[in-house]
């Protein structure tokens, strides 16, 4: 599945507004946006989402927030 048809990703403005609101890490807020809307038990989805955000963080010339633009 490419990135861009991951519910997580799709939401990802969301999942960041939840971790700033919250002051979370991005894994806390994306499982909190995940409960609320159904979505706990997608773990293909989650884990994509979890490998994308590892890829960003790790990647020495992109950021996390770079993911979230």
């Amino acid at each position: 599945m490419a990135l861009k048809d991951n519910i997580f990703y799709q939401n990802r403005k969301a999942i960041e507004k939840i971790s700033n609101e919250s002051h979370c890490e991005v894994g806390t807020a994306t499982r909190m946006w995940a409960k609320r809307h159904g979505h706990e038990n997608n773990r293909q989805a989650l884990d994509e989402w979890d490998q994308a955000c590892i890829k960003y963080m790790r990647d020495p010339k992109l950021t996390l927030a770079d993911l979230f633009k």
